[in-house]
């Protein structure tokens, strides 16, 4: 019985130190493998972290080259819309405005040299109507200049002053009624004063007409002035007193004129 024991004893005693044998094997292994290729639980750290400093710099460098392109696609989109600014302006205004102008050909400017007939009399029967979009006439005033185009397009409103083409002719001896853009050519329309004289050169004569009336009224309100009349009345008006919440222009205002001078109709 006790030899037995001894035996089992003596076995279990073998066993251990095989078992702790092959422990410090697998430690020496591990302590071998380190030396010869650098690997240790400190390496692996510190690898990881090169890494991770690698990957923050490849990621700060994609935001700066995103960065840099879209400042540089900013930069041209500017350039290419800086020249257009006041069209698109215009066109906005335009948009939010109640008058909506009706879209046809394209402006039409003859580079007329005008008349410097300012006689007494004149054949209107040799006056031709304008085509519509054609430039026919130049207007000088004090305040406001520019060329007249015939008939009211969107086109013709980008270029300057555009007649309603119902209304007659310089020289008709019946109203003229000229619309503009608050926004452009006619900006310094409420500086007009009563008395100041405005010219219409057109290719058959030249025309003066004096301030009579000045003013604004509402668009739901009737316009102060005779469309009419049976005289010669210039009346130039344009979208006044833009209101920003409602997105709309609330008012025109208007310049009424009378001729003052300029050949009449011979017949």
């Amino acid at each position: 019985m006790r030899k037995s024991k001894r035996k089992e004893r003596k076995r279990r005693e073998e066993y251990n130190k095989a078992v702790k044998h092959k422990m410090e094997s697998a430690a020496d292994l591990a302590d071998k493998y380190a030396r010869v290729y650098g690997y240790s639980e400190q390496t692996e750290k510190a690898r990881r972290k090169r890494n991770n400093k690698v990957v923050t710099r490849k990621l700060l460098y994609s935001v700066a080259v995103i960065a840099l392109q879209t400042v540089a696609l900013i930069t041209v989109a500017v350039l290419v819309f800086l020249p257009f600014r006041n069209s698109f302006k215009d066109v906005l205004q335009n948009y939010f405005s109640p008058k909506k102008p009706e879209f046809s050909s394209r402006v039409v400017d003859n580079k007329f040299l005008g008349s410097e007939n300012k006689g007494e009399e004149i054949d209107f029967n040799d006056v031709e109507q304008p085509e519509t979009n054609e430039c026919y006439a130049k207007l000088s005033s004090a305040n406001f200049n520019g060329n007249i185009y015939f008939g009211e397009t969107q086109e013709a409103l980008l270029e300057g002053f555009c007649q309603d083409s119902d209304s007659s002719l310089p020289g008709f001896n019946k109203p003229i009624l000229i619309y503009g853009y608050k926004g452009t050519i006619l900006a310094d329309i409420d500086k007009a004063e009563t008395g100041e004289k405005i010219s219409i050169t057109t290719e058959y004569a030249v025309y003066e007409y004096k301030i009579v009336q000045t003013g604004s009224f509402k668009k739901s309100e009737e316009p102060p002035c005779d469309v009419d009349a049976k005289k010669e009345l210039l009346i130039i008006y344009t979208d006044y007193n833009f209101d920003e919440k409602e997105k709309d222009y609330t008012e025109n205002y208007y310049v009424i004129a009378e001729k003052v001078s300029g050949p009449e109709n011979a017949y």
